[in-house]
């Protein structure tokens, strides 16, 4: 039975690093904008295969490119996707370098037997993908918290750190004996 393989390693994205997903029937696969992202196809080479992109509009799908006869081809529509898109048919890896966001979206792997044109196998696979840049990242987590939340925080931050400052003063200046006081 064919099969592809799951196994998402995250490599190192916070820190440019690339990212490597295997993708299967209902993954989820995360790339970094502006870095390389590589899907394991693992199998994929023993059949014949459409890559498809559903589109956001309604739930019809595009064709992205096809694998036959050992050579990929994209469709006119996608071809400029050659640039950035890859496929190596040896170890089954699809290479988008560099990642855009829109590459984000679902696809659909549509496998077909080599010699009977059988369908064998449908996978879905989803792209999502993040920015790179932390101002981004920041505002992403900050979009949903209140400015009332942040300043009530701040607040209790600052007297935190005040007691905490006051009591280090205090412990280190003791109060003066009159048993130790020296007279001049």
């Amino acid at each position: 039975m064919f099969a592809l393989v799951l196994f998402f390693v995250f490599t190192g994205a916070a820190f440019g690093g690339e990212l490597t997903c295997n993708a299967t029937h209902g993954a989820t696969c995360h790339g970094a904008l502006g870095q390389p992202l590589y899907l394991l196809l693992s199998g994929i080479t023993r059949h014949e295969f459409v890559l498809k992109r559903k589109k956001t509009s309604n739930e019809s799908e595009e064709g992205i490119f096809r694998f036959k006869k050992g050579k990929i081809s994209f469709y006119s529509k996608h071809s400029s996707l050659q640039q950035r898109w890859s496929f190596c048919a040896d170890n089954g890896t699809l290479v988008i370098n560099p990642v855009k966001m829109s590459d984000a979206g679902e696809y659909r792997v549509q496998l077909t037997h080599k010699v009977t044109g059988a369908s064998v196998a449908n996978h879905l696979v989803k792209l999502v993908i993040k920015a790179e840049n932390n101002t981004d990242l920041l505002q992403h987590c900050l979009a949903g918290i209140s400015p009332v939340f942040v300043s009530v925080w701040l607040a209790e931050i600052i007297v935190l750190v005040s007691l905490l400052v006051g009591g280090m003063c205090r412990s280190r200046h003791k109060p003066v004996n009159s048993q130790d006081a020296v007279d001049i």
